[in-house]
């Protein structure tokens, strides 16, 4: 869609015309502050892209549930339609930056990294750009995402030493099937969506992270992530670059940007998306 259903849009105008509106779900809290950020031209804040990053991993929780609930193939596709994923909140990047893993060691002591598909990290530079990263187990690869296009091989290597240090802080030797020494890089670059403007790097941020977290729903969920499908024609266009977005799942193979697959978001989207992002943050639930 390139606009909120008329009741939706209602609901945001009341929002940001409420200057003491807030909400709060565990781990996160928005004020009218916080989301009158997502007004055109208006950088986002922490606090915003943090709640968003929650909602994504309350609703990966909820998936997983429902697929080990599931009855009926209609519902395991419905809920196969989203990785295990866990997001870092917006301070994440910023304390192992500056901090070392020790400052971030216990961020996880009730999360099991290695038990997910994927691990999302919103990345702010230096208070002047959003960028993200992703831990793909399911690729084997650490991935660097910027609506500006650039390479950082800073987070790329520090992403790659925090999975060194967090396998040796919790798992014992041998018990989980992850080498971080052989992990490989992927740079998005002007391959992933770009941004023509000075304003909308947040924005891109929690889109890019939200369709990571999520696979192509044509295709069945596969339990383990050891038994991705390597098929190399489906991560590759037309001139044999990966692509570096995983749609599928055992069973098939996934369309590439090539044959029909491709990001389902544009420059062109963020005014809709920056009032969805609001609606959904009132919700407390990713819309559909």
């Amino acid at each position: 869609p390139s606009a909120l259903e008329a009741e939706q849009e209602a609901a945001v105008q009341r929002i940001l015309s409420d200057g003491s509106w807030k909400i709060s779900i565990p781990g996160a809290t928005a004020t009218n502050r916080d989301v009158s950020m997502l007004r055109p031209r208006q950088w986002m804040n922490d606090e915003t892209i943090t709640f968003y990053m929650t909602m994504i991993n309350e609703r990966s929780k909820k998936a997983a549930a429902e697929r080990t609930a599931a009855k009926t193939p209609a519902d395991r596709k419905k809920w196969g339609a989203f990785y295990r994923v866990h997001c870092f909140n917006s301070y994440f990047w910023a304390k192992l930056d500056t901090e070392g893993y020790q400052s971030v060691s216990r961020w996880t002591r009730r999360i099991d990294v290695f038990a997910q598909d994927l691990i999302l990290i919103p990345c702010n530079l230096g208070n002047s750009h959003w960028t993200c990263a992703a831990i793909n187990f399911r690729r084997k690869r650490v991935e660097y995402y910027d609506s500006m296009g650039g390479r950082n091989g800073r987070v790329v290597a520090a992403l790659k030493d925090y999975l060194r240090r967090e396998l040796k802080d919790k798992k014992k030797e041998g018990t989980v099937d992850v080498v971080p020494e052989e992990f490989g890089e992927y740079y998005g670059g002007e391959k992933s969506p770009q941004q023509r403007n000075g304003y909308d790097c947040g924005v891109f941020v929690c889109s890019t992270l939200e369709q990571l977290s999520r696979r192509d729903p044509h295709y069945p969920f596969d339990e383990d992530p050891e038994e991705e499908d390597e098929d190399e024609d489906s991560w590759e266009d037309d001139e044999g670059d990966d692509l570096g977005f995983n749609g599928h799942g055992n069973g098939g193979t996934a369309p590439s940007f090539s044959s029909g697959y491709q990001w389902n978001f544009s420059q062109d989207d963020m005014p809709y998306m920056r009032r969805r992002i609001i609606y959904e943050i009132s919700q407390k639930g990713l819309l559909d």
